[in-house]
């Protein structure tokens, strides 16, 4: 497997996405979806989602020295919503994530306030043991690639120190997470290996024993883990050569769930080693007042995205802008000028009574 060596240390891939999303005052969007590389850009174009006829495709050069080109694919949508509605192309990476988006837009008579999300949802199918026990705040940052000062100061000899530190820190939580999501399904299913003197209990008793066996073999094969029949002949050993062939994969599906996590897992390691970059951005109609996004430039937001941002928890990019009812001043403005008028009238009418 590999882990952290890569995702803190992102390598370059051979195509860059560009995706944008343009929100109108009305709450209709625009999406712009970009795919930039070489010439092999121009026979696959791949995208995240299915083109078909109601997008708009168009090619150009870059660089013709470069050998740069690129795909664009352009399509209006009455609202956020639609966008949603989209289907995923399961061909690459990319499609595989939970990726939604959300438009909130609140009335407040002179001004409306459009808020804007994109949120990718977590990948890390490992949550009985926090991450944080193992890794602080500031080394979460760190190898999620957003900003902190964890690294300041330090020479270059230092930081490889501490991105090995973290990397051992990773392998611990990992191991130690799937280690308890295996012994907590055995121990829910213990009734199910037919055998009186094995109960939840018991294996608990065992939970050392086994760890240990397990950790042995696992420096010789750090996937031992996921061997689920050589796992379940460890704790047999460990529980006194216990026959535990009803719960084995080809007999029983008590570990349909662990497997699945498994694939999850696998998943997200396969987008961290192959998936392209995704550069994006956000355009606001009005005023931008308010996001949690770095990279600011008018009323446009911009950030890069890779799979690791969204192991740990939900990430979430949000923006906020204000636009100007200009109808609601007039109606005010009419309004205020009737009542002046009538103040005035009213009086006039008194003075000549």
């Amino acid at each position: 497997m590999v882990f952290l060596t890569i995702t803190i240390l992102y390598s370059c891939k051979s195509k860059t996405y560009e995706n944008s999303t343009e929100i109108f005052k009305d709450g209709s969007c625009q999406r712009i979806m970009a795919l930039k590389g070489d010439s092999s850009v121009l026979v696959d174009q791949v995208f995240p989602i299915l083109i078909d006829e109601s997008w708009k495709k168009t090619t150009e050069t870059v660089n013709q020295e470069e050998n740069t080109f690129e795909v664009k694919a352009v399509k209006s949508f009455k609202n956020v919503e639609e966008m949603n509605l989209e289907k995923p192309n399961d061909s690459i990476n990319w499609s595989k994530l939970d990726h939604s988006f959300n438009l909130e837009n609140k009335f407040r008579w002179f001004y409306s306030y459009l808020t804007y999300k994109e949120t990718y949802k977590k990948m890390n199918p490992y949550n009985l043991i926090p991450v944080t026990d193992y890794i602080s705040r500031d080394e979460l940052l760190l190898i999620t690639g957003e900003y902190t000062e964890y690294l300041a100061g330090r020479d270059s000899s230092e930081i490889e120190d501490v991105k090995k530190e973290i990397e051992e820190k990773f392998y611990d939580w990992l191991h130690a997470s799937i280690y308890e999501e295996f012994m907590q399904t055995l121990s829910k299913n213990a009734q199910l290996i037919g055998n009186i003197a094995i109960t939840a209990e018991t294996i608990k008793s065992k939970r050392d024993t086994i760890m240990k066996s397990i950790k042995l073999r696992m420096k010789k094969n750090d996937e031992f883990i996921f061997h689920i029949d050589s796992v379940l002949s460890v704790c047999s050993i460990c529980l006194g050569n216990i026959n535990l062939d009803k719960i084995r994969p080809s007999e029983s599906k008590v570990f349909d769930e662990y497997k699945k996590k498994e694939l999850q897992f696998e998943l997200w390691i396969d987008m961290v080693t192959t998936a392209d970059k995704a550069k994006n951005s956000a355009i606001m109609p009005g005023l931008l007042i308010k996001t949690n996004c770095k990279t600011v430039i008018g009323n446009e937001i911009q950030w890069e995205f890779t799979p690791m941002k969204c192991f740990f928890t939900d990430y979430e990019i949000t923006v906020t802008s204000r636009t100007t009812n200009i109808w609601a001043f007039v109606v005010s403005g009419g309004f205020l000028v009737l009542l002046i008028f009538g103040l005035v009238a009213g009086t006039l009418v008194k003075r000549r009574k």
